[in-house]
């Protein structure tokens, strides 16, 4: 990401895992971390851990989910890159002829995830003394007074990989 102006406290960064799309108490959180921006190009690599299986309900463990990279500023989400999982069985066999267990094996899988198309949500917040804003939705990096944006353009090129 491109930083214009020094905000006055770090970005909190997370990634992830939607557990289920039918209830968001399935999430989890895979990681956290505060990033202190410098003025000008940023750029951190940031790695995680694979999400529990057995808190995903065990009808939601096989398919397509979502998992999320979101940046907040004072508590508030700013940023939400999101990129679609597939999660099947590593084995073709078993893919096209799913063994009747409860809970699939969790050695037995693999996640796909579709880092080509990512869906790239800004929200408004209030940021510092300058008082700058995203605009909601897209690209554009808008602002919404005169001031200069705190954060320009922020291309997610990341590598998700999850263990």
């Amino acid at each position: 990401f491109q930083c214009k102006i020094k905000p006055e406290q770090d970005l909190a960064w997370r990634i992830v895992w939607v557990g289920s799309a039918k209830n968001e108490v399935h999430d989890q959180i895979l990681e956290e971390v505060d990033v202190p921006p410098e003025l000008g190009l940023n750029s951190f690599d940031f790695i995680c851990d694979g999400p529990n299986p057995d808190k995903i309900p065990a009808d939601e463990v096989l398919g397509v989910t979502v998992v999320m990279v979101q940046a907040l500023y004072k508590g508030k989400e700013f940023l939400r890159v999101g990129y679609y999982v597939k999660v099947d069985y590593t084995d073709e066999k078993l893919r096209e002829e799913p063994p009747q267990v409860e809970r699939p094996d969790p050695a037995l899988l693999e996640r796909l995830i579709l880092t080509d198309e990512p869906r790239v949500t800004r929200y408004l917040i209030e940021w510092d003394s300058c008082n700058a804003a995203y605009s909601e939705e897209g690209n554009s990096g808008e602002q919404t007074n005169d001031s200069e944006t705190v954060l320009e353009e922020v291309k997610p090129e990341a590598q998700v990989i999850t263990s």
